[in-house]
């Protein structure tokens, strides 16, 4: 299995950041709305272990979501090849630093491709689509 990283500097407070990236803060989900639209349908809860169904792009993927609130977010896709993902949040002098690493399902020559893929044009939609808004929001900054 291959790790792919992604990380970045997010000016605000962790708590701060990890709500707004997740839809999930200390008392749980914390916008009903905005988590179906960020991880899918709730299928199961468990404390902090949500199973979830995002019916995305033409894909029905589920997930488990383990949050563990505000320094982690952990994603096993269920029965698929999708890479399972982790953000992590830490803490910095002037605000968090975000991490997020997809760890795919593919060893050998399959994941060696999967990683060229991603860090050739995955990688930059994930920054575009997932972390460029939280630094818009979090800074002001404009991005295309």
């Amino acid at each position: 299995m291959t790790k792919l990283q992604v990380s970045t500097f997010i000016p605000a407070g962790i708590e701060e950041v990890y709500t707004f990236v997740t839809a999930y803060d200390s008392e749980g989900v914390s916008d009903q709305t905005l988590f179906t639209e960020k991880h899918g349908d709730i299928l199961k809860s468990e404390a902090n272990i949500l199973t979830t169904k995002d019916s995305q792009d033409g894909y029905d993927l589920t997930w488990r979501c383990a949050f563990e609130f505000p320094i982690r977010r952990s994603m096993e896709a269920i029965d698929s090849n999708w890479a399972n993902r982790t953000d992590s949040f830490t803490t910095t002098n002037a605000g968090t630093q975000w991490t997020i690493i997809f760890e795919t399902k593919r060893g050998g020559l399959a994941g060696g491709v999967q990683a060229l893929f991603f860090y050739l044009f995955t990688r930059k939609r994930v920054y575009q689509s997932s972390i460029a808004p939280v630094i818009h929001h979090f800074s002001g900054t404009s991005y295309p």
